[in-house]
């Protein structure tokens, strides 16, 4: 366990420069401009405000998961964590506790392994949003987007002041909402949004899960 007293906690330099958010599924060019990545400290982080997406952590890949299903309850068709990513959730929650980071409402896809990611992290408290499925896990393309468009509503939804919104999701509902690629936000990592209303979100940094360190 991390003790703030004793410890120093910094963000390391294994933040993913290269992220670029593109925009929302407003956006129709085939290649959006890019906007500019800001950067945000520890202490922008504990003031609150911010949408913190973080995709969930190592998942098992040993199973094709068939498109349209609605029965998330039932983890036996699906992907879900293997042993190193319900380690690797277990610790991101510590790193939250420990930075003081303060966290509302923690949204989740209903995908296994997005709920015991976000369970492992932040405890039971978990709301379960059927628009953060896998954009992957439909057939659709209005049901596609459907989902992007909830996503991007989402990002920019305010959290209650003083506090932080975590949504625990996918990596392809991200790169077709912001442009983010799976290789820029991979397993583990969290990617971090400023709401603005009846305007457009603001992306920062990616933080990969190895990125949170602490340093004596």
């Amino acid at each position: 366990m991390w003790h703030r007293n004793s410890w120093n906690v910094v963000i390391a330099a294994a933040l993913l420069s290269t992220t670029a958010c593109t925009g929302s599924t407003k956006v129709t060019a085939a290649e959006p401009e890019p906007k500019a990545v800001a950067r945000i400290t520890i202490e922008q982080l504990r003031m609150g405000g911010y949408v913190l997406y973080m995709r969930h952590t190592s998942k098992d890949q040993s199973k094709t998961e068939e498109k349209d299903r609605e029965d998330f309850d039932n983890c036996s068709w699906q992907n879900d964590l293997t042993e190193i990513g319900r380690g690797e959730a277990k610790q991101l929650g510590e790193i939250f506790s420990e930075l003081g980071i303060p966290i509302a409402d923690v949204l989740s896809s209903p995908y296994c392994r997005c709920i015991n990611t976000a369970r492992l992290a932040f405890g039971q408290s978990v709301k379960r949003v059927a628009a953060l499925r896998s954009t992957d896990g439909v057939s659709s393309n209005e049901k596609m987007k459907g989902l992007q468009d909830e996503l991007d509503r989402l990002l920019n939804t305010p959290p209650p002041t003083g506090k932080n919104t975590v949504i625990v999701g996918h990596s392809t509902n991200l790169k077709k909402v912001t442009g983010i690629l799976p290789e820029e936000a991979p397993e583990g990592s969290t990617t971090i949004f400023l709401p603005h209303p009846g305007s457009q979100w603001q992306c920062f940094q990616t933080i990969l899960l190895k990125g949170w360190k602490i340093e004596k």
